[in-house]
This record gives C-alpha cells, structure tokens and sequence, in this order.
C-alpha cells in the first residue's frame, strides 16, 4: 500500500517510516501540510496518516484542501494527534477524516487502523 505519512516530529516520522517499510508499504513523508500535499500530487497515495498540529500548514487544513477536490475525496486519512480530548475526534471526522489515533499509540494499533482500510 502506498503511505503518505505526514508529521513535523522527525523522531515520530522516522518511526513510523522505519516499520512500514518491513511491513512492505511504500512510504512518502513529509513535514507539514503544505509538504504533505506537494507529496500527494507526486506520489497518490492510498493512505495518509496525518499529524494535526504542525507548523505552515496544520491537518486541519490539509484534509479540507485534499477533500475539496473530487478525485482525492476518497483516499483515507487518518489523524494522528496527542490531542485526546473528544472534541478534536468529532471536529476531525466533521471535516472528513476517516479515523483517529491518539500519540502514543502502538504499532499493533497502527496496523490495526492501516488494515481496516486497506482493500
């Protein structure tokens, strides 16, 4: 499956990078949001895993801009925050994410999440 992982702590990114690739995806990272959607238009993914809070361009913004537009309305993304309060759940559904992990989260977690939406 190819991955855009979207997340401005490197530490975060580097992880998440390291154990998809043994799981076999194909992975594309970024550091923000406006990197994030320079990354889709190159590599169209099939998953996006997207932090919320990140400088330029936060995860927010980045789902309404991707979910604007017909062809991209579809590719699930999913926030990954430290946010675990219910409101930044509900407000990210209400704007078109397709699920939510909470950091920290575990890899069985993470593969848990990537495999409900890989078909």
């Amino acid at each position: 499956m190819k991955i855009l992982v979207i997340e401005d702590e490197k530490n975060i990114r580097e992880n998440i990078l390291e154990i998809l690739e043994i799981k076999g995806h194909e992975i594309q990272v970024a550091c923000d949001g406006r990197e994030g959607l320079v990354a889709y238009e190159t590599f169209k993914p099939e998953f996006i895993l997207c932090d919320i809070m990140m400088p330029h361009m936060d995860g927010y913004t980045f789902v309404k801009t991707i979910r604007s537009a017909p062809i991209t309305s579809k590719v699930p993304v999913v926030f990954i925050s430290a946010k675990a309060e219910r409101e930044e759940y509900e407000k990210a559904i209400a704007i078109g994410a397709s699920d939510f992990l909470t950091k920290p989260f575990s890899f069985d977690e993470l593969f848990e999440v990537i495999n409900k939406f890989n078909k």
